[in-house]
């Protein structure tokens, strides 16, 4: 791994960890009334980030890099044109004023 690859990589787990600390701030009452367990939206959360892991792990190892770096500009406006299509009225539902998929 290049120093690069680390530095994005550090730099996705001290995300990853700040949201899950607000995560746990955030949900400790609702899921301490709602679950009985204070912790149990955040475990929920913990399993998908142990799996996020899991797949860029695979990823990095399984797939060459070259092709990642070749197709990353074609990822990324596709990445942002699903990301932009919530705001068309057909697909996206606005609830309390922010546009939603679900």
């Amino acid at each position: 791994m290049n120093r690069y690859q680390r530095y994005f990589f550090y730099m996705y787990l001290i995300l990853v960890f700040f949201g899950l600390g607000n995560l746990w701030s955030a949900s400790f009452g609702v899921s301490l009334s709602k679950y009985n367990d204070a912790s149990y939206i955040f475990k929920k959360q913990l399993l998908w980030v142990v799996v996020s892991l899991v797949s860029i792990w695979f990823i990095y190892r399984r797939i060459d890099r070259d092709i990642l770096y070749k197709y990353a500009g074609l990822f990324g406006f596709i990445a942002l044109v699903l990301t932009s299509l919530v705001f068309l009225p057909t697909l996206g539902k606005s609830i309390k004023g922010a546009p939603r998929w679900l």
